[in-house]
């Protein structure tokens, strides 16, 4: 198990540590983790991911035991990315070098994708 910062880790401070937003609101791991989950939810709803799926935090995105498709996976990105462009005013780069090539995906589960997307932003 990997250590989080304390950017992305609420229990670091006793609170879920935000990051400085130029729009007025702070971004959040659990606000981006939210965002994540509600749009695997309506994926779910639309058809895109089976009925039975489970979408939550721990959820397997990607591989042979994952719940969305790379069409899929790369629209959550693109919709995640204008979220927090349009919520937040910040740039979230899904498609970096430091995504594309870590030995784990950041992209395995809603959970690991919150954490990266924050990571991301807090460090450009």
């Amino acid at each position: 198990c990997r250590a989080l910062s304390p950017l992305t880790d609420p229990e670091a401070s006793g609170t879920n540590a935000p990051i400085a937003s130029q729009k007025g609101r702070a971004m959040t791991r659990d606000g981006i983790l939210d965002f994540i989950l509600k749009e695997l939810a309506q994926m779910k709803a639309d058809g895109l991911i089976a009925p039975d799926a489970d979408v939550g935090a721990e959820a397997v995105l990607i591989g042979s035991s994952g719940i969305v498709d790379s069409q899929n996976l790369v629209n959550l990105l693109l919709a995640l990315e204008d979220h927090i462009d349009a919520t937040y005013g910040q740039t979230f780069d899904w498609s970096n070098d430091r995504a594309m090539s870590a030995k784990r995906s950041p992209f395995r589960t809603p959970s690991t994708l919150a954490d990266f997307a924050v990571e991301s932003v807090a460090a450009a």
